[in-house]
């Protein structure tokens, strides 16, 4: 019954790649963080973008990139604000039209008729004409290192401040992860959230795990082809509580609506690990001439399984959710590599040699 639910909800396992769910705060806490939240809250998120280049310019024009995105999720709603640094640093070329297009509008006719209309006005006002024009000022150093900064591998990065909604940084589908990625699709721009890339790179090590989890059966199934000598069903039957208890776990993982996590995926091995130790024992003691050995093998799982099944269930009764997430996991791995090893896979042995002892 438990294999066929497993393998009915075997494809519904989700990865839970937020690191915020792994840590725990007692009532108390939580209750005091709320209430300094809605004291304190300010409304907005502000976060980080910036774009890349070898020089100053080749960062500007980049730059020139992040602007339009994040001007176009703007108009769709994801962005409420941001930092537009484009208008401070300008690229070459552009500064260029703008120079030869302010020089041909202001002609010496022109010219003429503001320095008249200021020497005529500016003394009414309480102002000296002379002091009156000046040229542009420097953008003090303090304020242009929070829009532009030279790497310590001699790149540059131009930076803007981008504000979103304070929910939406939590959820992995929330708008500011879907504003992360439409920046971080293209390579001249980087995303400056240490939060983002954790949670990138989890997802991925969850999808490399699957598949590293899927080599390592197939792997395991060829030493278990070897070891019994290329005899297809004693490979099979050896196999059968490795594939069966993983598939379990799966099922139990979606129908309890837990997920994997950073901790509890890593743990699943070593409950991989039992399943092939209990699994090969077994088909040792069934395969071999000495009929005690069987029992030996059965005596010595039985044991094993006490003391890891009273160790792992006190985890299940733990308050912190990845605690508890950990000893279900293996909880339920535990229990269906013993079950399978210990009373089908003999069963089924016996029953696929019944001919032979008759």
């Amino acid at each position: 019954m438990a294999v066929c639910i497993g393998a009915y909800f075997f494809g519904g396992t989700r990865f839970d790649a937020d690191m915020h769910n792994l840590g725990y705060l007692e009532e108390m806490t939580e209750y005091s963080e709320n209430l300094l939240r809605d004291k304190t809250y300010t409304g907005d998120k502000q976060k980080y973008f910036a774009s890349e280049g070898k020089t100053m310019e080749e960062a500007i024009e980049n730059f020139g990139i992040l602007d339009r995105k994040l001007d176009s999720l703007q108009k769709l709603g994801l962005v409420k604000s941001y930092t537009h640094t484009s208008q401070i640093f300008v690229p070459m070329k552009e500064q260029q039209v703008r120079i030869d297009t302010w020089k041909h509008y202001w002609n010496d006719e022109r010219l003429a008729t503001v320095r008249r209309l200021i020497a005529e006005t500016a003394p009414q006002a309480g102002l000296n004409a002379d002091a009156f024009l000046y040229g542009a000022g420097i953008i003090p150093e303090g304020y242009q290192s929070t829009l532009m900064e030279q790497s310590y591998n001699g790149d540059y990065l131009c930076f803007t401040s981008v504000r979103c909604a304070n929910d939406s940084v939590r959820s992995s589908e929330s708008d500011y992860i879907r504003i992360c990625d439409a920046v971080a699709q293209d390579p001249h721009l980087l995303v400056l959230d240490t939060y983002y890339y954790t949670t990138d790179t989890l997802i991925q090590m969850s999808e490399d795990f699957s598949v590293l989890q899927w080599i390592s059966m197939l792997f395991v199934f060829l030493v278990l082809l070897i070891s019994f000598h290329f005899n297809i069903k004693n490979t099979v039957l050896g196999f059968m509580p490795i594939l069966l208890s993983w598939m379990i776990v799966l099922g139990a993982m979606v129908l309890f609506d837990m997920r994997f996590n950073l901790i509890n995926i890593i743990i699943s091995t070593f409950i991989f690990g039992i399943g092939v130790d209990y699994s090969i024992f077994v088909m040792n003691g069934l395969t071999d001439k000495n009929s005690q050995k069987l029992a030996y093998h059965k005596t010595a799982i039985f044991f094993s399984a006490v003391t890891l099944i009273v160790t792992v269930s006190s985890m299940v009764l733990a308050v912190h959710p990845a605690i508890k997430s950990v000893g279900f996991s293996t909880l339920v791995g535990l229990l269906s590599a013993v079950i399978l090893s210990y009373v089908l896979q003999p069963a089924l042995y016996r029953w696929l040699n019944r001919n032979k002892k008759a």
